[in-house]
């Protein structure tokens, strides 16, 4: 029985993680035919990042508030750590998913990054020495003269930023 019951757990939480990935690239793909004709296209993390923060800030504070009111002999030091880093994580996914944001203009030789701490960073496609794309954590890397900036591959209109590099002649490093 219980050889079941975590097949059936293993089983819930694959669908759950396929249907995660499948909504987030139904809702990149209608963003981008969208945004076809326009000549400044904002790249955002999905919103399922900002749902997925949400949740996980509820559920292990929601843990936190129970280990408070009714407590019992799970309750220890460690324990509490654990749930409040899982908090602050949440609290990360939130902001990043609510500040961080590309501003891509196709007539222009620059983009703009707004990074977490409301930082913005003016990026001249000239500045850019290279990129490289991280296949296994999904990001690409971009390299400028100053600073190094890293984007998720399933930002919302990712590709227009991988166009307008190739456009201005940014190299690819292996």
């Amino acid at each position: 029985m219980q050889f079941l019951i975590r097949l059936m757990a293993s089983v819930l939480i694959s669908y759950a993680v396929v249907s995660f990935l499948y909504g987030i690239e139904k809702s990149n793909a209608k963003e981008k035919i969208r945004n076809l004709g326009k000549k400044h296209i904002i790249i955002r993390l999905p919103k399922a990042c900002l749902w997925v923060g949400c949740i996980d800030i509820a559920f292990f504070g929601a843990c936190m508030f129970i280990m408070t009111f009714f407590p019992n002999d799970t309750q220890s030091v460690w324990v509490w750590i654990g749930f409040a880093v899982f908090v602050l994580l949440g609290i990360c996914m939130v902001s990043e998913a609510l500040i961080w944001e590309i501003d891509v203009f196709k007539d222009k030789n620059y983009f703009l990054c707004r990074t977490l701490p409301y930082k913005h960073h003016k990026i001249r496609y000239g500045d850019c020495v290279g990129y490289r794309i991280r296949k296994i954590a999904k990001v690409l890397v971009l390299k400028t003269n100053k600073k190094t900036f890293h984007v998720d591959v399933d930002a919302v209109n990712f590709d227009v930023l991988l166009d307008m590099l190739q456009k201005n002649n940014v190299k690819e490093i292996k």
